[in-house]
């Protein structure tokens, strides 16, 4: 009996996270992701299959950790995808607490790039299948959204950076998709900023 693909998602209490776990546990695949926060979507993974480890990725160690588990959970994974998102601060970058912005870049574009590096190493390879990176992309790549400069340069650079890791890496698929304006939990912060940015 071949055993079932190892899907991890990092960020799977986002949405798009939590509907991407219960499709692939629909198709029998094994799944295992990350969270930073406890929600009631974690209690629903946990209860359909889902394994859980926590990770804080913005937290070096928390985020090495959870890589860790990860790895000796899944031994060799086959799908590794991204749902993590912050479209924090919004404002102009003038007005923005600096380290704020920081993080944004950290959450959006450093901590993904840092997950890859160390997982890496642990895709699986001997499948006819090759193993794929799935990133999500945000808006304003053809456009100047005004006050959210630190997420779309983190998802501008997340696209370059899958591009480049695609061209060096024959043996694993990188993609990146933009789903448009989702109503999930990372837009409350725009619908909750309202008037301020109309």
């Amino acid at each position: 009996m071949v055993s079932s693909k190892k899907i991890l998602i990092i960020s799977i209490s986002s949405d798009i996270g939590t509907a991407l776990a219960k499709y692939y546990i629909s198709k029998g695949f094994s799944v295992a992701g990350t969270f930073r926060t406890h929600s009631d979507s974690l209690n629903e993974l946990s209860q359909i299959g889902v394994t859980l480890f926590p990770c804080d990725l913005l937290d070096d160690n928390s985020t090495d950790s959870a890589c860790k588990l990860l790895e000796n959970w899944a031994g060799a994974w086959d799908a590794l995808i991204f749902c993590p998102g912050n479209l924090d601060p919004i404002s102009k970058f003038e007005d923005v607490e600096f380290s704020k912005w920081e993080n944004s870049l950290k959450v959006n574009f450093i901590a993904p790039m840092r997950v890859v590096r160390k997982l890496l190493p642990s895709r699986n390879t001997s499948r006819q299948s090759v193993p794929t990176v799935l990133f999500f992309a945000g808006g304003g790549s053809n456009s100047a959204p005004i006050l959210f400069s630190a997420y779309t340069v983190s998802k501008i650079a997340l696209t370059k950076m899958c591009e480049l890791l695609d061209a060096e890496q024959d043996d694993t698929k990188f993609v990146i998709i933009g789903p448009g304006w989702v109503r999930t939990k990372i837009h409350a912060t725009t619908l909750a900023a309202g008037e301020e940015i109309g």
